[in-house]
C-alpha cells in the first residue's frame, strides 16, 4: 500500500538521515527509493534519466541530476542535495535547468525534504516558491494525498498542474496562521477590533489588546480541534472492536474532515450534535442522531478516486465522484434535504 510504504521510507530517513555525508548517498537511501514507491522503474534510462542535460545557451555541461519521463514525455526534473544540506540557496539553479527544459515540474530536495515548483505565474518561468512541500519526517494524510498524485500510473500533469495553484494557497493561508499563534499582526488584530469590538474607536491600544485576545483564540481553537479530534479516533477505535473485533479499520484524517464539511453543511438545518459518524471498511458514512437507518451520506476517500454517497427517499445510496473534499458542498441541498427528512 503506497501509505504504508512512504510511511516506512520517513522511519528509514529518521534513523539514517545523518549518516548520509554525500549527495550520492542521499540520493541512493532516500531519493531513488521514494521514485520507486512513486511506481517509477529507476533502473529504466527511458523513465528515470540521471545526469540530464540541461544546457542554457553557451553555458554547456549543466546537468540536473534526475528527469523523470511518464509515457515517453519528460514530466519532472529532480535536483538533489545531500541530506544535511538547506534547500533555500539552490533554488536559482533549479530555476536555471527548469527555463532550458520541456518539464512541467521541478523538484529540489535533500532526501528529507522536497519542494515542487511549476510555471503559475508565467510560462516556462518557474515561480519562486513551490507549491507544494513534503517533508518526509512530518508525513500526514494530505501531505501522503498530494504526493500520491505523483504516482507513475496515475499521473495526469494538467490535474496536478490545476490543482497547484490552489494548494499554493493553502499552503501559504496556512503558514499565515502558524505565524499568528507565536504572535499576531496588527492587520489581523484590527480586522478583528472592527468585527467583534464594542467600542467606537478602535485606538492602538485596542489593537494591541486584540492582539493577545486573538493569539489566546488561535491557541485554544488549536487545542479544542485537537482534543475533539482524538475523541473521534477514540469512538472509532470502541466502534470497531464492538461491531467488527476482526476488521481492519483505520478512521483517517481526511475522513474526518469530510465529516466535518458534512456537519458544517447540515447544520444549518439541525444541531450539529445531532450529526454522528460510523466507520467501515470499505466505506465512512455519516448517519443522523446516532442512529444507523438514518443515513446522510456516505463517503469512499481511500482510493485513488474519491466518491460521496448521496440517498434518496428509499434510502439508495447514488455515488458521485469527488475531485476534491471541497467538492461535498456542490452537494449541500441534497444533504439538508436528507436531514430534513428525518426532522
Amino acid at each position: 500500500m503506497f501509505s504504508s510504504k512512504i510511511k516506512e521510507l520517513g522511519i528509514k530517513a529518521k534513523n539514517i538521515a545523518s549518516t548520509l555525508e554525500t549527495e550520492e548517498a542521499t540520493k541512493t537511501a532516500l531519493v531513488l527509493p521514494l521514485l520507486n514507491i512513486l511506481g517509477f522503474d529507476v533502473f529504466n534510462p527511458n523513465e528515470v534519466i540521471p545526469e540530464f542535460v540541461a544546457d542554457l545557451g553557451t553555458k554547456k555541461g549543466e546537468k540536473v541530476d534526475y528527469a523523470i519521463k511518464v509515457d515517453g514525455k519528460l514530466e519532472m526534473i529532480i535536483e538533489c542535495k545531500k541530506s544535511t544540506e538547506k534547500l533555500d540557496s539552490h533554488h536559482s539553479q533549479l530555476h536555471r535547468y527548469y527555463s532550458v527544459s520541456d518539464a512541467r515540474f521541478a523538484v529540489l530536495t535533500n532526501g528529507i525534504e522536497y519542494e515542487f515548483y511549476a510555471d503559475l505565474k508565467a510560462k516556462n518561468v518557474m515561480d519562486s516558491q513551490p507549491f507544494f512541500r513534503l517533508n518526509i519526517l512530518q508525513l500526514n494524510e494530505q501531505k501522503i494525498k498530494q504526493i500520491a498524485k505523483f504516482q507513475r500510473d496515475d499521473f495526469d500533469a494538467s490535474s496536478i498542474f490545476a490543482n497547484a495553484n490552489d494548494l499554493k494557497y493553502i499552503t501559504s493561508i496556512k503558514n499565515y496562521f502558524d505565524q499568528q499563534t507565536e504572535e499576531v499582526d496588527a492587520d489581523l488584530a484590527k480586522y478583528l477590533a472592527r468585527k467583534f469590538y464594542s467600542g467606537k474607536v478602535i485606538s492602538q491600544k485596542v489593537v494591541e489588546k486584540f492582539k493577545g485576545i486573538t493569539q489566546s483564540a488561535f491557541t485554544q481553537w488549536s487545542n479544542e480541534t485537537t482534543n475533539l479530534r482524538l475523541k473521534e479516533k477514540e469512538q472509532a477505535k470502541k466502534m470497531s472492536v464492538v461491531d467488527t473485533p476482526a476488521s481492519k479499520i483505520n478512521t483517517t484524517e481526511e475522513e474526518i474532515e469530510g465529516y466535518h464539511i458534512v456537519k458544517a453543511i447540515c447544520r444549518k438545518v439541525a444541531e450539529g450534535s445531532r450529526i454522528f459518524y460510523r466507520d467501515a471498511q470499505s466505506y465512512f458514512t455519516v448517519i443522523f442522531d446516532d442512529n444507523n437507518r438514518k443515513p446522510i451520506c456516505r463517503l469512499w476517500l481511500e482510493g485513488n478516486k474519491k466518491f460521496i454517497g448521496l440517498f434518496d427517499e428509499e434510502k439508495n445510496c447514488e455515488k458521485k465522484e469527488l475531485k476534491s473534499l471541497e467538492d461535498i458542498y456542490k452537494y449541500q441541498k441534497a444533504l439538508r434535504d436528507r436531514v430534513n427528512s428525518y426532522l
